[in-house]
């Protein structure tokens, strides 16, 4: 137990970095490179970079495009999407050695549990939903669901000092091993979980820069 608790707290932390950012390096590379099939003529749409910008923002913490034309999956999706911004931010505080961390990061494990368990639920619940959604849906929902729900019952509050210690150890290349086993579980997951982004549905996010500017905004060359 003691050489997988090291891997994991120890080694695998850094080669799941590795292999995130080489897999979204590979990912971009390869979507940068793909011919445009078609342009879309949609008007109007923003010239200026600021409201390129604002159209960005509204995209990303209300989901406007989604709310206009899949309203089904709109509420758990925000709130999927909200707790993993919620878990960014506490992270970060966590790093700076802000208390109030542990409010982002409770908060953003309740979040990412509705939001995942929701989607789940509504996928299910609905035929037209159930016929466009694959097995590699379900999994990334239910993999995001045990992320929360194993976070939740980690204690976060309790283990503040913990985590905080950890993250700037691993900062630092010198990561503390005095991880209980209350932790342990959801890092586990987690780094599962981010090991296989890149290769899923789930990058998404990084397509959004191609999405807007090469497609939607981009002028016929």
């Amino acid at each position: 137990m003691n050489a997988v608790k090291y891997f994991v707290t120890d080694l695998m932390p850094y080669m799941t970095a590795a292999i995130f950012l080489l897999g979204f390096y590979w990912k971009i590379r390869k979507w940068a490179k793909s011919p445009r099939n078609l342009h879309w003529e949609l008007f109007p749409y923003p010239q200026s970079n600021a409201e390129q910008i604002g159209e960005l923002i509204v995209e990303v913490v209300i989901l406007h495009s989604l709310f206009l034309h899949n309203r089904k999956i709109w509420l758990p999706s925000l709130a999927m999407h909200w707790g993993i911004y919620h878990g960014l931010i506490g992270l970060l505080l966590l790093t700076a050695g802000l208390p109030r961390s542990v409010l982002f990061g409770f908060a953003g494990a309740v979040l990412l549990t509705l939001g995942a368990l929701g989607l789940i639920i509504v996928r299910l619940s609905f035929k037209e939903l159930r016929s466009i959604s694959a097995p590699q849906d379900y999994i990334q929902l239910v993999m995001l669901a045990a992320i929360g729900l194993t976070t939740l019952t980690s204690n976060i509050p309790v283990q503040y000092l913990v985590l905080k210690d950890y993250i700037r150890g691993l900062a630092s290349f010198n990561p503390d091993t005095a991880i209980n086993s209350a932790i342990f579980l959801p890092l586990l997951l987690l780094q599962i979980f981010i090991l296989y982004m890149p290769f899923s549905r789930m990058s998404h996010f990084a397509a959004k820069y191609f999405t807007y500017h090469k497609v939607k905004w981009g002028e016929p060359q």
